[in-house]
């Protein structure tokens, strides 16, 4: 797995945040669409790596659109608080 992460230009820290659901709350497609549009905007202007990536509960039941991003960890927690996340995957 780390192999095919550094192949995508994942070889070191990344942060994985999302843009759906701000504050926990369920949104509408449309709404957390173009919420994630606005985050990789946002990412590729902060990150010099940005990949588009779901996040996956354990047993599949939920998915949210994501980014990875290689950015030190504070920039990263800085990132899901601009988007009103809860968590952010390091």
């Amino acid at each position: 797995a780390r192999a095919a992460l550094a192949e995508l230009g994942l070889a070191g820290a990344f942060a994985v945040v999302t843009a759906a659901a701000p504050g926990g709350g369920s949104q509408d497609d449309a709404f957390d669409g173009a919420r994630q549009a606005e985050l990789e905007e946002a990412a590729r202007a902060a990150a010099t790596v940005v990949r588009r990536v779901d996040g996956v509960s354990p047993d599949g039941a939920h998915r949210e659109r994501s980014v990875a991003v290689a950015l030190p960890k504070d920039d990263g927690v800085a990132l899901g608080r601009r988007f009103q996340q809860s968590a952010v995957f390091w």
